[in-house]
Formats: C-alpha cells, structure tokens, sequence
C-alpha cells in the first residue's frame, strides 16, 4: 500500500492523558497542519499505519482533531452499537460540494425519506434484471477484444467498462453517449482526489500546495454541467428511453405528487456515477490479482461457470447461483478495501469499554468526528460462518495458497 508514514509524523496516544503527543508532525512542519502534510503525501499508507497506533488514535487535520477508530468491533460499535449517538459526518457534509440533494448526504428527515421513495423504482427486481443484460453485453464486447498472451493495464480496462456500463444505464439518448468519455474522465479525477478534498480544513483549501483541491473542483464543476444537459435535453424531448434518467424525471411521490426537481436529479445521477465507479472498478482489479496469485482458485471458479453457465448469455438469476463467485469478490474486498468513513457525535460517545484506556475522552465532553478506518474482519470460508478456524483454513485452502 506505499510507503510507511514517518514514525515522527504520527505518535500513539498515551493511555493516561492522551495530550500532545499526537501534534509531532516533522521537523519543520508548522503545528497548525497538523498532519496534514503526512496524509496529502501518502493517504494510503497513512490511514493504514493508524491501527499500529491502537483501536482510537487522535489526529490533527490542520488544527481539527479527529479520531480515528480502527477495528472492526469499534467501527460496529460505532454505527451501530451506538448508532444514535452519530450523525453522517463531516465527509458526506463536505460531498454537499459536489452533490448537496443525493441521497448520501441527506441526513434523514422528511426530504431524504421523498428521495428514497422516489428512488426505489430504479432498484425493482426487473430493472436489475435489465441492468445486467447491459453488463453483460459490454463484458462480454471487452473480453473479446483480448487474446491470450495480451498485455492490458488490467485497471484501466475494468474502469474503462465499469465506467461506460454505468453511463450507459443512466443515458441510452444520443446526447447521453456523446458525453460519456467526459464524464468517465471526471468521475477517475474525483475518486482520486475525494479524500484529500474532503478532509482539508475550509481554511487551506485554496493554498496552492494543495492542488487535488483544485482538480476536485474543477472535475466536479464539469460534470455538474454536463449532467444538467443531459437532464434538460431528457426533460425538453419528453421521451422515455428506458434508462435511469427517464425513470428518475417520471418518478412522482405517491403521496404528494411531488417529483425531482432537475437539480436533485443531477444530483442523484452525479453521485451514483461516483459510488457505482471507482469502487467496483477497484474490486474487480483486486479479483483479478488475487486469481492471478491462485490458480487452484481460478480452476474452482471456472469449474464453477462451466457449470452454472450453460449457454453463452448469464443473466441475474444466474449470478445468484455463482456462490464461490461471489465468495471470490467478497474475499477480495475483505483484504483489499479501505473503508473510511465518518461520524460526528452528537451525544456522548463511549468507546473505553471496547477500547480500553484508549477511548477517544473529549468524545465525553463535545461534539467531535470520529473515521471509521477498521482492520479486514476475519476471513471466512466460501461455505460458512466467519471467524472459525476451520473457516480460515478452509479459506486458505480455496486460494490455492
């Protein structure tokens, strides 16, 4: 995952008074970036180095502390143990730049229960049915071009499909496929740069230190335009083109009436062209590599689609029966996802039971944020329940390792 972070950019609270430790940020670095400057470096390597530093580590964006927990039963203590006591957080607040009336930045409430009311006929078990028969087709076009003894750069043609597959089920107008490539450039440009945006303090946001800042910005303002013209060629033409769009401009509130606005839409659109790229995209490269460390694996797997598939075309029945597929993809996720997310108190937030003496205390006193950065939880077996030993091995077993 890159380099380390410097030991020196990042210090393990002490359990008696978890002070000032954490302020150590490099020789020459002014305190009030705190660690800033070791995050912008390297975000990976830094977000993965904070477990080393105990189940709650505190960190100083610019002058903001946060805390940031780090295993897997605190982050289910968090959302869920102690659910009430968390908002979503400054990271959806802060995608409020790019996306203000989606779903994932709306924090409950009257407007959010509308939004996913109106969403709900884009998720109906015939419209997945339809989106895969689009998935497929478009796999199916890509894996054609390659031959054996090819040499791709794997992530960019995975990100390259998953991009177009996803425009393609919100846009089938002329003017949707126009703009594809535009967006599939943006949608990489924010994913790469979405942590780093979210993360820095209003205050340094405009330093020209800090160019993802400037990329994010830029990146998002291009797509915001491009899907508001989309939008409104759907909206003026009035015809149904059995995509995402149309359902979404028809959708009505079965109580009110009420439907999107052309904005909320966008915004709608906007955010599930972030949420439906990078990340699956990324999980379909980290497959491959894993397959590729695996033979047994990739044997068993084939094993599998000979039999499941018994014609050429695979539908979403089809998937459902793919069981060590899907254990496949899941176990990839398990060892190579980096879930961050964030939650702001509202209510006292009490971790020392779980985390001994290194529970984040201010969470005691005021409002603070609180990154959800936890370990893999155990690895489990294709055919049972997590955190057995016969479970591990036979997990072992099914990679081939």
């Amino acid at each position: 995952m890159g380099r380390p972070a410097p030991k020196d950019s990042l210090r393990k609270e002490r359990s008696d008074a978890q002070e000032l430790a954490h302020r150590a940020t490099g020789t020459g670095t002014p305190a009030r970036l705190g660690h800033l400057p070791s995050l912008f470096r390297d975000p990976l390597a830094f977000l993965d180095s904070l477990r080393t530093y105990g189940p709650v580590v505190r960190v100083e964006l610019g002058t903001l502390p946060v805390y940031f927990v780090t295993t897997a039963d605190l982050v289910r203590e968090v959302m869920a143990g102690q659910a009430r006591s968390v908002t979503k957080g400054w990271l959806y607040g802060r995608l409020s730049l790019l996306a203000e009336r989606s779903l994932p930045v709306l924090d409950g409430g009257e407007v959010h229960r509308r939004h996913r009311r109106l969403m709900q006929p884009l998720f109906t078990p015939a419209r997945v049915a339809d989106y895969a028969q689009v998935m497929v087709r478009r796999a199916g076009g890509r894996a054609s071009r390659w031959t054996a003894g090819d040499l791709i750069l794997l992530d960019r043609e995975v990100a390259d499909l998953v991009m177009g597959t996803a425009v393609k089920t919100m846009f089938r107008s002329s003017i949707g496929q126009r703009v594809a490539a535009g967006l599939c450039r943006d949608t990489r440009i924010i994913s790469k740069n979405a942590l780093l945006r979210t993360v820095c303090p209003p205050g340094l946001e405009r330093l020209p230190v800090i160019p993802a800042v400037r990329r994010f910005d830029a990146a998002a303002a291009r797509m915001k335009a491009v899907v508001d013209e989309v939008v409104a060629a759907h909206r003026s033409d009035g015809a149904d083109h059995s995509d995402l769009l149309s359902t979404l401009l028809a959708a009505r509130d079965a109580d009110t009436g009420v439907r999107l606005s052309d904005a909320e839409v966008r915004d709608e659109l906007v955010m599930m062209l972030l949420a439906g790229g990078e990340t699956c995209s990324a999980t379909t490269s980290w497959v491959f590599h894993e397959l590729g460390r695996a033979p047994r694996t990739q044997q068993r797997l084939g094993d599998e689609l000979d039999t499941v598939l018994t014609t050429r075309e695979m539908g979403h029945q089809e998937l459902e029966r793919m069981k060590f597929t899907t254990w496949v993809v899941n176990e990839a996720q398990r060892l190579h996802s980096v879930p961050v997310l964030t939650r702001h108190t509202v209510a006292p937030l009490d971790l020392n039971d779980r985390a001994g003496s290194s529970g984040p205390p201010s969470c005691q006193e005021r409002p603070c944020l609180t990154f959800l950065c936890g370990e893999a939880p155990a690895s489990v077996g294709p055919g049972g329940a997590p955190g057995t030993r016969e479970e591990a091995k036979e997990a072992e077993e099914a990679w081939g390792r």
